[in-house]
């Protein structure tokens, strides 16, 4: 879980509410049985209070947006919503590219490639918004949290070191 987009959508929630939590990291190869009885289909992540069991990324970043109040993560305009949601979509599969970097050895400049087509993407929509952030002046969205981190992986014209 340590290395997980869709896992880390949910701990990027925490941090910019400051939520206090727990983290547990998950085997996914090898799922304990106690994690499966919580969440038969075995995917992270997981948000557990008391006796409530939330799952898949985005309805546990979006619930925990609507439970704790400031700072929002999400517009309340619903078609500005919807428009984040597809960024952080795009956030998300740039983020697995970036992953699939690390595994994949061969592929490894087609995939940056692609992973610097879907920050262009982002830039355009930066400048459509003509702000620096997706919130605005300051990062504070759920896109924002989700870009800062794909970006910082590789701030190299050719990518990190390691990937060459």
């Amino acid at each position: 879980m340590r290395f997980c987009p869709f896992a880390h959508r949910a701990l990027h929630v925490l941090a910019a509410k400051n939520i206090d939590h727990e983290v547990v990291n998950i085997d996914l190869k090898n799922k304990p049985d106690w994690f499966l009885k919580v969440h038969p289909a075995g995917k992270v992540p997981v948000l557990q209070q008391d006796d409530k069991v939330i799952n898949e990324s985005l309805i546990v970043a979006e619930y925990l947006d609507e439970v704790y109040g400031s700072p929002k993560l999400l517009p309340s305009d619903p078609y500005l919503k919807a428009r984040d949601k597809m960024f952080l979509e795009v956030g998300c599969s740039a983020a697995v590219s970036v992953l699939k970097i690390y595994y994949n050895k061969e592929d490894r400049v087609e995939i940056w490639n692609n992973w610097l087509e879907k920050l262009k993407v982002i830039e355009d929509e930066l400048a459509s918004r003509k702000t620096p952030y997706l919130s605005g002046q300051r990062p504070g969205s759920c896109c924002d949290c989700r870009f800062i981190r794909g970006a910082v992986v590789g701030t190299h014209e050719r990518g990190p070191k390691w990937c060459f």
